[in-house]
């Protein structure tokens, strides 16, 4: 109760010396403000602030002692509460009381206790999607890096060595990769049966000397490699459908060449384990 009025005083005293204030303001003349060149304007606090200011220092070193007096008896019944706290615990079980017994202020304990619970259920949730979502990235990378693969990652370590020898993984393809496929070593065999009914409609009648044949035999050996752009064929991966280096044009060339290039490189992949 002591406190009580301490503060309703305290609280009126300082609603008499605002009205004070504003009295004397409105007797004071008005003061012009002088201007400041930029970059050395300061901030000035304007008079009644610096009253407020005193005023406030001055209530502060009146009611001091008994600020501290007031926070000296806190302390003293928390400790106090804490005590009999420690003293319940040590009573039979049937004189001990509840520990909402020692709650002075049980309204503000039930609204820190429905914050408590409420934050632990955010958490409860967080914990929850945090592992909902690593689960279906686990999954993903399960999906991605194993079960799609016809060829797994695996590697052969050496026993008396650090030497490692990896193969490589083969993705499966899908359905509509083999029929893009299909469609493209069909369109390849049409231009393929075209061309050469096109060669053999063309008459070339040419006389050349047997020098020039045999120096056109060899440059036709060294020309094959340059033009396929594939050594695939000298270790046993033949590639009859790639087109030419200097037959590429359109944009659907290039795309279908791309696509049979990968089928070298999958069937170069496969034939390294073995």
């Amino acid at each position: 109760m002591e406190a009580v009025a301490f503060a309703q005083s305290q609280q009126s005293r300082l609603g008499r010396d605002q009205q004070a204030l504003a009295h004397t303001m409105q007797d004071m003349p008005e003061i012009e403000e002088i201007p400041q060149p930029e970059g050395k304007r300061e901030t000035t606090k304007t008079w009644l602030q610096i009253k407020e200011e005193e005023a406030m220092l001055e209530e502060k070193k009146k009611y001091e002692g008994q600020t501290w007096q007031l926070h000296e008896d806190v302390q003293k019944l928390q400790e106090e509460l804490l005590q009999l706290m420690d003293e319940n615990t040590k009573c039979p079980e049937l004189e001990r009381l509840e520990w909402s017994e020692f709650f002075l202020d049980p309204e503000e304990w039930q609204r820190l206790e429905a914050e408590g619970k409420h934050h632990l259920k955010e958490m409860e949730e967080k914990v929850e999607m945090d592992k909902m979502s690593n689960q279906y990235l686990q999954h993903l990378i399960t999906k991605e890096c194993w079960d799609e693969l016809s060829v797994k990652a695996r590697s052969v370590k050496a026993f008396l060595s650090e030497l490692e020898v990896h193969n490589y993984a083969i993705k499966e393809r899908s359905d509509e990769e083999l029929q893009n496929l299909q469609r493209v070593i069909m369109q390849r065999e049409i231009e393929i049966a075209d061309k050469k009914i096109q060669e053999e409609l063309i008459v070339m009648q040419r006389k050349e000397e047997e020098v020039e044949e045999e120096e056109e035999g060899a440059a036709q050996e060294i020309k094959g490699f340059a033009v396929t752009g594939s050594l695939s064929a000298s270790i046993g991966i033949d590639s009859p459908y790639l087109y030419c280096q200097f037959d590429l044009h359109t944009r659907e060339q290039r795309m279908n060449q791309m696509m049979l290039l990968k089928v070298i490189h999958n069937s170069l992949h496969g034939v390294f384990p073995s």
